[in-house]
């Protein structure tokens, strides 16, 4: 029998690592994936407008800058579950209780209201005036008169 030298042993080991290492190949797949979901998104939910302080028991004809105006008080409430924006408050005068009356003898005037973002159940308050106009004409249909009017917000 032949005698193994450490060279020889160097190179028998070497082969023998070559040949486990081939006799232990790995093997593996590739692959791709992917999925879709959905989401949904919210929706605006209408202003709550609410005009607090319509006694218009003092107005009389006046000229646009004379008196006696009344100051009215209105709120805008978000009853949205989230911050919704609006950018203007107009209030008009839609009619009164009166013949003769119309409401074209009123006019609304300086409103104050801070527009913009308003968080889920926040109100944000304005005012804005009420005058009888004086158009120089008789207006004793418009005495006692009731005055509806409305803020419309966007």
């Amino acid at each position: 029998m032949a005698r193994l030298t450490k060279k020889k042993y160097a190179v028998l080991a070497g082969v023998s690592a070559v040949a486990l290492t081939a006799g232990a190949a790995f093997a593996y797949w590739t692959t791709t994936g992917e999925d879709t979901g959905t989401a949904t998104t919210g929706t605006s939910t209408p202003w709550t407008v609410t005009i607090t302080d319509t006694n218009n028991a003092n107005l009389a004809p006046t000229t646009a800058t004379g008196l006696p105006v009344q100051t009215v008080s209105f709120s805008v409430k978000n009853d949205g579950s989230g911050v919704q924006s609006f950018s203007s408050a107009v209030p008009t005068v839609v009619s009164t209780d009166k013949a003769g009356c119309a409401a074209s003898n009123y006019a609304t005037s300086n409103t104050s209201i801070t527009t913009g973002s308003v968080n889920a159940g926040a109100t944000v308050n304005g005012t804005f005036e009420l005058r009888l106009v004086d158009d120089g004409a008789d207006q004793n249909a418009c005495k006692d008169a009731q005055v509806t009017v409305k803020v419309a917000v966007s």
